[in-house]
């Protein structure tokens, strides 16, 4: 299991997670009924840096935790690398 600030990657690039909640689904499959949260599902938040000519420095993308893999050493390391130029 992930924890906030592991970085990992998504089909977006790779980030850090900002955000991990259980995902949420209608009660008994009626969309008319409120959402709860599924015990077994998760969902994160993962911060991701945008190229120097973009206006914001980070966007944050949102996507289920089974999508998510750890960061190897290689994509750890121009991570960091990546940071630092900014």
């Amino acid at each position: 299991m992930f924890k906030v600030g592991d970085i990992v990657r998504i089909t977006q690039g790779i980030g850090k997670i900002t955000w991990i909640g259980n995902r949420k689904a209608p009660r008994e499959g009626n969309p008319n009924l409120p959402l709860e949260p599924v015990p077994d599902l998760w969902e994160i938040a993962v911060q991701i840096k945008n190229p120097s000519s973009f206006t914001f420095p980070y966007f944050t993308y949102h996507a289920n935790l089974e999508y998510a893999t750890k960061a190897s050493p290689e994509e750890l390391e121009a991570f960091y690398e990546a940071q630092k130029t900014k």
